[in-house]
Parts: C-alpha cells; structure tokens; sequence
C-alpha cells in the first residue's frame, strides 16, 4: 500500500507530465485528479478542444494515455495504470459500449448468427466482454486483429450447445 506523500507525490507528477504533453499539442487546459480505489485518474477539464484530444472512437485519448504511462514508468522504474479521461468522455463511451453490447446480444438470440462489432482498443472490449460475461446464451471473444491500428474485434454469439427453442 502507498503512503498518502508517495500516492501524492505520483499523482503530482502524472499530473505535470500529462501538462507537459498537452502544452507540446498546443492546448490549455486544467487537470483534475481523481482518486479512486485502484489508483486515480486525470480529468481534462475546460478545454476547448476536447475533441482533438479524444480523437475518433478515443484513438488520441488511448495514445496520450499510453504516453504518460511509458513516461511515467520511465521516471518511476515501475509500472503504474493511470486513467486519463476528458471531459467524461469515457463514462460516455462505456454507456455506448454498454448500449451496443445489449443490442448485438439480442441480435444474436434472434438471428442465431453471430455479430461482429467495430476493431476497439483493449480498454473498449474489455467492456463489452465484462457486459456480457453473465448472459447464459451468448459468449464473446476477441477476433480479426487491424493490421495498421493493432486492435481486435468482439464477436458476439450463442454459447456452445446453446440452441434457442422456436419462438411461436
């Protein structure tokens, strides 16, 4: 367990590096901490160009955050996980993420055919793998790896041996 002048001493310095990335794109913006039980995270706030961080589907997001933890693992000598969000951002993105894996799964219990969501980061499958880990009737699994962007798919279908009873 971290000594409180340890966990704020890190979050101190996750916290100028993360400044330090954002001064070199050129943006302004104030930097929240949040603490939670497995760490805490940064929260861009008041930033006009929350977009351009984010990026499409949270490309630039995923990459900045992958950056501060290469820096931060570098200046530490020991890996640590720090969230960066802007905006709330990825409570946005986990609620779609959510919404998306509810509807694939009833697509595949009335179809009986399998769906394949969009390539996403291993953050975003993780989600949907989580989402429907519980559902008796369907199962997930991670397929089809992007060549260019490294990401890998979430397949959606009936779990083995799993055949629905003909509706009607």
């Amino acid at each position: 367990m971290l000594r409180s002048e340890e966990k704020d001493s890190k979050e101190s310095l996750a916290e100028e590096l993360l400044k330090r990335l954002l001064d070199g794109m050129g943006v302004s913006a104030q930097i929240e901490i949040r603490r939670r039980e497995d760490g805490f995270v940064l929260c861009i706030e008041g930033c006009s160009e929350a977009g351009r961080i984010i990026g499409r589907d949270g490309n630039i997001l995923h990459q900045i955050q992958f950056l501060l933890n290469l820096m931060l693992m570098k200046k530490l000598k020991f890996r640590m996980n720090v969230v960066v969000d802007v905006e709330g951002y990825r409570e946005r993105r986990q609620t779609k993420l959510l919404s998306q894996a509810d509807d694939a799964a009833r697509k595949v219990k009335r179809d009986e055919k399998p769906v394949v969501l969009e390539p996403m980061h291993a953050a975003d499958r993780r989600i949907v793998h989580i989402a429907l880990r519980d559902d008796p009737l369907v199962e997930t699994s991670s397929v089809n790896e992007d060549r260019e962007t490294g990401m890998k798919s979430v397949r959606i279908s009936l779990r083995r041996r799993t055949r629905l009873a003909p509706s009607g």
